[in-house]
């Protein structure tokens, strides 16, 4: 069974705009991007083979919640036989996860928080 690593995310922007942001963020760290399908939420990429790995295949979904969107991102050997992956799938998931939340924060098409109810 190939080496896995997947962590969830939410965040309070929409399923559009943290979905462009996700191919962005893709482009912007090097990997190649397979497969996108917003209406499914789904983006299949990969990494080519480096000096700690055969290469990585990176599924991420982004869905819809009550508070905006959650994504989750899944980093995994592209080999089949690689066990032992040196920490690459979850540096893999970190720096998409990291570079996501820069580009949704800073995203002006993404509403402001509500503010806090007043005091009574």
């Amino acid at each position: 069974m190939p080496s896995v690593y997947n962590e969830s995310r939410n965040y309070a922007a929409s399923k559009q705009v943290v979905f462009k942001q996700t191919v962005a963020a893709l482009s912007a760290l090097g990997f190649r991007i397979k497969n996108s399908n917003e209406a499914n939420g789904l983006i299949e990429a990969e990494k080519d083979i480096n000096v700690r790995s055969w290469g990585e295949k990176i599924k991420i979904t982004v869905t819809s919640s009550t508070a905006g969107s959650q994504v989750n991102v899944e980093s995994k050997a592209a080999y089949p036989l690689q066990a032992v992956d040196w920490g690459k799938n979850k540096e893999n998931v970190q720096r998409i996860l990291t570079d996501l939340d820069s580009r949704v924060a800073a995203d002006s098409s993404t509403p402001p928080p509500p503010p806090p109810p007043p005091s009574p």
